[in-house]
């Protein structure tokens, strides 16, 4: 295949696999009655947990909505997965934290979860899935610099 066909179906493969991905991550959360969405929200509030995030800082590192983001916390927050509370300084701001519930819920569930996740990635020797990684940076990359470059496409 030349460049512009890798390209392409490139492209199209994000989609289907993320697609496809998130049907899998959603039957597979459907026991703890969560969804794909509610999983990313919750491991973007674990790894950012001091200070707690503001709605929008919360809905750029999601690649989302502020309104997205607030109905998934207010989900969370009705199951003791979240708190959402007013900013100290400016009341309009709400920021976003993790409870001990989610947090112990996660860790009874890790080793679980780490079977799932080595499952997804059975397929993949090493070196595949150090080039993949590599691949998705560098795309993340791009993708950050066109946002900054276009304010346009401000989520």
């Amino acid at each position: 295949m030349n460049r512009l066909e890798d390209v392409k179906t490139s492209f199209g493969a994000l989609f289907f696999v993320a697609n496809r991905l998130e049907t899998l991550i959603d039957r597979y959360l459907a026991k703890y009655h969560l969804t794909t969405k509610q999983f990313f929200l919750s491991l973007v509030l674990i790894q950012n947990q001091k200070p707690a995030l503001t709605l929008g800082q919360v809905s750029r590192l999601m690649g989302t909505t502020r309104q997205n983001v607030k109905q998934l916390a207010l989900k969370l927050e009705k199951r003791g997965f979240c708190k959402i509370t007013p900013d100290l300084e400016d009341k309009r701001i709400l920021r976003l934290s993790i409870t001990k519930k989610n947090s112990d819920f996660w860790n009874q569930i890790d080793e679980e979860n780490v079977k799932f996740l080595n499952t997804v990635f059975q397929d993949m020797d090493d070196e595949i899935l150090e080039y993949l990684a590599k691949g998705l940076k560098s795309l993340f990359q791009t993708i950050e610099k066109m946002e900054e470059a276009d304010a346009s496409l401000k989520l």
